[in-house]
């Protein structure tokens, strides 16, 4: 048989109960809030991230074909001197 203080006291904890329900749910969806948040950021990082890659790639590939030219153009020049020193002997 419950009194009515023990029943006081049982509504009082379950209004806290129902306090405590709400603010973890407004907690969740805080939490849910800021990971969405955190995450849209690391796929803007990850896209700057693939472009600078993207670019490193580009000029990876310019500084070998600008080298291969410069081999290349020693060679020509290197043969060319062959030759004359060859004519002139």
């Amino acid at each position: 048989m419950t009194t009515a203080t023990d029943d006081t006291r049982l509504g009082i904890l379950e209004g806290r109960m129902t306090e405590q329900s709400i603010a973890i749910q407004e907690l969740r969806s805080d939490l849910r809030e800021g990971l969405q948040q955190v995450n849209a950021r690391l796929d803007e990082v990850n896209a700057r991230f693939e472009q600078t890659n993207n670019r490193i790639h580009q000029l990876t590939l310019a500084v070998i074909g600008v080298g291969g030219t410069v081999a290349v153009a020693i060679l020509s020049f290197a043969g060319v001197l062959a030759f004359q020193l060859i004519q002139n002997g």
